[in-house]
């Protein structure tokens, strides 16, 4: 702890502290900030002056344990000390247990203040444990067991703050494991006695062997420490002991070698046996040159060769650096009818997929530490190959002279094996490298020291040191240009999605039990998942729930001492983890999810205290058999029953017993990394789809396709797009190009660590066409409100709510899977695609000019669609020239990762391409064309998209249809003029300026009530039909459209059946009613074009006193595939029919009530018809039927917006 001296000047008392591991208390530190100017620093004779007193008692109330209470503090004159609340005991003899600190110097300063400190630290400036200490200005305690950096600032003789610094994260755990000096002090006294008894019990060394008795002991301390600091606080301590044997044997003294250093732990990347290696793959690869130039003038080089060149090419040519890729390599020359891909402008490629090896025989399973992809055959890890020109000229060469490699299938799972084959097809060498381990290094430091070869990050990329996944082989076609398949139906399992797939939801199928439907587990359900509001426009005004809120509705449940004991488990478990563990509120929810409802339904009202340790092995057992839960979260749940059972152990008010922790084991989980690829003509086409979404309303489309563009740009996790605030965009003078994002928590989420915390310039990201885009949307959000979220929708009360995380990661995924064909793609697949971008541009910006041309402009442009320009600047914006070196470490700040492994290994996979254009050996020219031309028999070739698979959004409209005029009809509806409303839903404004007066004309029919028939009160003079439910809009809209062609064949007899439509329904869900065989007829001969008959429902309403004429005139109209209904009625007094459109929930075969019908789709469908089709609505509308064009548009927004 640091104490301020003379005026808040540091002194030079450095910041020291030590492990605690005592209970946290009540008591709490504060501060003063009236200054004391009176009384003299020296005390009279016979005790204190008054000032000195006043002071003191400030002093005094520095520290007091839970027994306390609040109360002013005053001095011995009853003048109250200004601005200072503090505790004080509740009974008056606690007082004198707390001994005096020295008064203050009326000059500044504190008169020994190391002496005056001991009563509430430990000694050296550290709390003692239980202390907490608190900032006066924060009141933010600090747990006991973490480190609490405080300093005292002094003013003129009093104190005035006290800030407050607490260890989290990685200082926090280093700290947890750095022992106390008394426990090091004792490690080294147990380990002298056993190396050098004689430095503790003070006898005669052993002459001759002494240093070597000691040098062995700093050995074995230098093993036994933790960390660094441990280590550094050991030779200390030994060189202490040292010093005191050699103080008290003079003439006798022990040498002992130097102190530790703190020196950088990372090996060099060029050590002693690395260039060795290097020496001695040199003499290997000019032997494998001269067999490649002896091939290739035909002479002398056998088919028998021929194996050991294509590995050797694999390793020299296309950066095949690591034993695993090349036995998967091996494995692929010895399949004869293995396929080489290819696509307009790239290189050929080969998957090599790696996958769990089974145990056969003697031979242990070998499992991949995390897969990439699944297919049919099982998961696997994925690396693209990319080929050389020289390799395909030895492919073909082995294809001319069918060259058996079938050999090498079984060689591949024998490392010496494949080391034999490369260096028998190279002849025989004087120093060859000892073995395929040593060559494939010596390979690796040979590409390096080219002077275009890779940088040390891309070697140890393609040596695999650090890992890195390619793509889905099904994502990366559909992103090449490979049609999909999909459909938007495949896409309604679309998740959120995350980089690790290791928590996935627990609703699979959740366990049953008496005790889960009791109101003790729906409040503890209820507590740790609070109800949730969420709205058609996907979103929600919740706010984030932390930690401290959890714990309070935690111990806030009502009638928790009747609780069972799994229940009450449970709490006690979520409070530690919260309190104790420190750890996160979605944190303990995925905890909750998982073991929770398990648990309980498991331990039922079993009483856990005092249970033998063998019914707890049965009742775990019971529980992990009894879950029918993927493989996934059955590992999830033993390792959460496993943390559940230790805290139960370790708790002394529960006090577990301990168990074989061996029946809670099982194999570790998988790490699926979402290895999916977009390309940009894949984000331009899901955007379109988004604008273009029926169930989204223009504001919600808007919201949605401006989210999307930012976040597949900037590299945003959805939550950060979600909680992101208006005034984190902050733009100088409203300068949009200079803008720049701060990505921090608000009030709807926090930051997911803290490396998230980072600064993003979006603009810079953006090409020329987004960047309208992105300021088209920033205008229209600030003119909405200067405050709320930065992405969100403006609700009816004015204010701007921000989307639900889930439901936007919803949308984004069902786009994405929709236009991609696969099932892969996420939410997150949007963050991963603007790393891979970034990744491409910095890789290009500093590839040498001679290799840049070896990934060629059209395959860049394609894939993050910036120019040269662009790409050059976003280099620039994320690892500028400056910080060349270091431009991978950047890369992982702008991801907000906090290593550039976590980058590398799980988004990045476009890697593979990179390594192809630094360590390929032959470029893209004419040469490899004709090479791919000699194996076109062997080579499948993925053919780009012919043609768009949606039409673009900013394509102007040649023709008006249903969706677009709904578009503008709510746009005017909105307060739009007329040509913003025409611009907005891409017409013509003349088209929409010739409806106006038809859409409000149907808007005034009435009933013969005098009540608005087509739209409620409060819609009177709307422009567009009264909304309806999402889902239905879209089957409406397709029914307007179905209208509008049937129109075209038969006008006339289309308008009378809208109009007929029109004068029948009516708000309410009575369907459209017909009064006589004749309209049933007319009616039925168009809804069976509009839906299937199966979907329609006829419902006869006939009175009680109804004679059996009245079933020969309705008798053998209705289709058999058409379902029917008859009601009696009382009051009626003829019949009527009334006809429904069913739901698809609807009952097969009845009974079927009015909510399950449509309600509202067949009006709002002839409604937009009639519109669409300027069908004028006639003598029923009020008035002449016609509009003033001065009543459109008078609430329309300024004209520059």
């Amino acid at each position: 702890m640091d104490i301020g001296q003379g005026n808040g000047r540091r002194t030079r008392q450095q910041d020291r502290h030590a492990a605690t591991d005592g209970k946290t208390s009540d008591a709490i530190v504060v501060c003063a900030s009236r200054t004391a100017r009176q009384g003299s620093a020296t005390a009279p004779p016979g005790g204190r002056t008054e000032s000195d007193h006043a002071r003191l008692a400030v002093f005094r109330s520095i520290v007091f344990p839970a027994e306390t209470r609040w109360r002013g503090a005053r001095d011995d004159s009853r003048r109250p000390i200004r601005g200072f609340a503090r505790r004080v005991p509740a009974s008056a003899e606690l007082a004198p247990a707390y001994p005096a600190i020295c008064p203050c110097r009326p000059e500044g300063g504190f008169a020994g203040h190391r002496r005056g400190f001991r009563s509430w630290t430990s000694g050296r400036g550290r709390l003692r444990p239980g202390v907490r200490p608190v900032d006066r200005r924060s009141a933010y305690p600090v747990p006991a067991g973490r480190r609490a950096s405080a300093k005292l600032g002094c003013h003129r003789g009093g104190v005035a703050a006290l800030s407050v610094k607490i260890d989290i994260g990685r200082v926090k755990r280093q700290r947890n494991r750095t022992r106390s000096p008394r426990e090091l002090r004792d490690l080294l006294e147990k380990f002298a006695f056993g190396r050098a008894p004689w430095l503790v019990d003070g006898r005669d060394a052993p002459t001759r062997i002494a240093a070597g008795e000691v040098a062995s002991l700093r050995l074995d301390l230098g093993e036994q420490a933790r960390t660094r600091d441990e280590a550094a606080q050991l030779d200390r301590l030994l060189r202490e002991m040292v010093d005191n044997w050699n103080a008290a044997h003079p003439g006798c003294e022990v040498g002992v070698e130097g102190a530790v250093a703190m020196i950088s732990a990372p090996a060099p990347a060029w050590t002693p046996e690395r260039l060795a290696d290097l020496r001695r793959i040199r003499p290997l690869w000019m032997a494998f040159e001269a067999r490649c130039e002896e091939l290739r003038d035909g002479d002398g080089t056998g088919a028998e060769k021929l194996p050991g060149l294509l590995l050797a090419s694999a390793v020299f040519d296309c950066g095949c650096l690591a034993a695993g890729d090349l036995a998967v390599f091996a494995q692929w020359l010895s399949q004869p009818d293995a396929v080489l891909h290819h696509a307009s402008a790239f290189p050929v490629w080969i998957d090599l997929l790696h996958r769990n090896r089974p145990a056969r025989g003697r031979r242990r399973a070998v499992r991949l530490p995390a897969v990439s992809g699944m297919d049919e055959t099982g998961p696997f890890a994925l690396r693209r190959l990319f080929l050389d020109r020289r390799m395909l000229d030895l492919l073909a060469q082995a294809q001319r002279r069918h060259t058996d490699l079938r050999g090498l299938a079984r060689n591949s799972t024998r490392t010496g094996a494949l080391f034999s084959i490369i260096c028998d097809s190279l002849g025989p060498l004087d120093d060859p490298p000892r073995d395929l381990r040593a060559l494939l290094s010596g390979a690796t430091a040979l590409l390096e020291t080219r002077p275009d070869g890779p940088d040390h990050t891309t070697a140890r990329l393609a040596a695999r040191r650090m890992r890195t996944f390619g793509f889905t082989p099904a994502s990366w076609m559909a992103a090449i240009g490979a049609p999909g398949s999909g459909t938007l139906a495949d896409a309604e399992g679309a998740d959120a999605g995350g980089i690790l797939d290791l928590n996935p939801p627990s609703a699979e199928t959740p366990p049953t039990g008496e005790i889960l439907d009791r109101t003790w587990f729906v409040s503890l359900q209820g507590a740790v998942y609070p109800p949730r509001s969420a709205r058609a426009d996907m979103t929600s005004d919740d706010r984030k729930m932390s930690p401290a809120m959890l714990v309070r509705r935690l111990h806030t449940l009502p009638d928790q001492q009747n609780w069972p004991d799994c229940l009450r488990l449970l709490r006690d478990w979520y409070l530690d983890l919260l309190t104790v563990q420190r750890l996160g509120t979605r944190s303990v929810q995925r905890y909750h999810s998982t073991l929770a409802a398990a648990f309980c339904a498991g331990a039922g009202d079993a009483a856990l205290t005092g249970l033998p340790p063998e019914d707890f092995d049965e009742l775990y057992s019971c529980i992990i058999e009894a879950d029918s839960r993927s493989p996934r979260e059955k590992n999830n749940l033993r390792h959460r029953l496993r943390l559940l059972h230790g805290y139960g152990v370790q708790s002394e008010s529960w006090n577990l017993p301990e168990i074989d922790m061996e029946i809670l084991g099982g194999e570790g989980d998988q790490p699926h990394i979402r290895a999916v690829g977009l390309s940009h003509d894949q984000i331009r086409a899901a955007r379109d789809l988004i604008r273009q979404d029926p169930a989204l309303s223009p504001e919600t489309a808007r919201a949605a396709d401006a989210a999307f563009l930012f976040m597949s740009r900037t590299g945003l996790r959805i939550g950060e797009v979600t909680k992101a605030m208006l005034e984190h965009l902050e733009a100088p003078d409203r300068r949009d190009v200079e803008a720049v994002l701060f990505v921090r928590p608000s009030r709807f989420g926090d930051n997911k660590t803290p490396n998230a915390y980072r600064q993003i310039r979006p603009f810079v990201l953006l090409n020329s066409a987004e960047k309208a885009d992105i300021a088209v949307w920033l205008a229209h959000r600030r003119l909405i409100s200067p405050l709320g979220p930065l992405f969100g929708v403006q609700q009816p009360n004015g204010h701007v709510a921000p989307f639900r995380a889930t439901a936007l990661a919803d949308l984004f995924a069902r786009v994405l899977r929709q236009i991609s064909g696969t099932d892969e793609p996420s939410a997150h697949s949007l963050r991963r695609f603007a790393i891979n971008n970034a990744y491409l541009a910095i890789s290009e910006q500093y590839s040498p000019a001679s290799r840049r041309d070896r990934i060629p402009e059209s395959i860049l442009l394609h894939q993050t669609g910036w120019s040269a320009e662009e790409r050059t600047a976003v280099a620039d914006a994320i690892a500028p020239p400056a910080r060349k070196r270091e431009r991978w470490q950047a890369l992982s700040r702008f991801c907000g990762h906090g290593d550039v492994g976590t980058t590398l290994e799980i988004y990045v996979g476009l890697a593979d391409l990179e390594i192809f254009r630094r360590c390929s050996t032959h470029g893209l020219d004419e040469a490899y064309a004709r090479s791919l031309f000699r194996l076109e028999n062997r080579i499948r070739t993925v053919s780009p998209r012919s043609e768009s698979p949606l039409a673009r959004a900013e394509i102007r409209r040649q023709s008006l249809d249903a969706r677009s005029c709904l578009k503008a009809l709510e746009i005017l509806d909105a307060g739009a003029g007329v040509a913003v409303a025409a611009d907005a839903a891409l017409l013509r404004e003349d088209d929409l300026r010739h409806r106006i007066a038809i859409a409000q004309g149907w808007s005034r029919l009435k009933t013969t009530k005098g009540k608005l028939r087509l739209q409620s009160e409060d819609r009177y003079d709307r422009f567009a039909p009264m909304p309806i439910e999402p889902a239905r809009r879209a089957k409406a809209l397709e029914m307007a459209d179905r209208l509008s062609a049937l129109f075209q064949k038969e006008p006339d007899r289309v308008t009378d059946w809208i109009r007929l439509i029109l004068t029948r329904t009516s708000q309410t869900n009575t369907g459209v009613r017909l009064r006589d065989p004749s309209e049933f007829r007319f009616w039925l001969s168009f809804a069976t074009h509009l839906r299937p008959t199966q979907e329609w429902l006829a419902e006869l309403v006939i009175p009680e006193d109804a004679g059996q004429e009245v079933w020969r005139d309705w008798s053998g109209m209705r289709p058999m595939s058409m379902k029917r209904k008859i009601t009696r009625s009382k009051n009626g007094k003829s019949v009527i029919a009334r006809m429904r459109l069913l739901t698809e929930t609807a009952p097969v075969s009845g009974p079927w009530r009015p909510e399950h019908s449509c309600d509202g789709v067949v009006r709002f469908a002839a409604h937009l018809a009639a519109v669409l089709l300027m069908l004028p609505a006639g003598p029923g509308a009020g008035g002449d039927g016609r509009v003033s064009e001065n009543a459109v548009g008078r609430t329309s927004p300024p004209r520059n917006l």
